[in-house]
């Protein structure tokens, strides 16, 4: 299943990105989201906001400076 294909992601890479994440799993930004979600209500993903340009749009507050960090419990 792909949410335990995402978790082992999380954990072999720390720190990842929305980006990253899609083009690994080949999956659009929405769906990788709603996954995300998943693992977030379940308390097993911390998202950190970055300074950090995305690289991929020109607006000044973009929602993609986010990283995105598994949880061990």
């Amino acid at each position: 299943m792909i949410l335990f294909e995402i978790r082992d992601y999380l954990r072999k890479h720390k720190n990842v990105s929305l980006g990253q994440l899609c083009e690994y799993f080949k999956s659009d930004e929405g769906a990788m989201e709603e996954m995300l979600g998943v693992w977030s209500r379940k308390g097993k993903l911390k998202t950190i906001q970055t300074t950090r340009l995305c690289g991929g749009c020109s607006e000044k507050k973009c929602e993609r400076d986010r990283l995105f960090q598994w949880i061990e419990a």
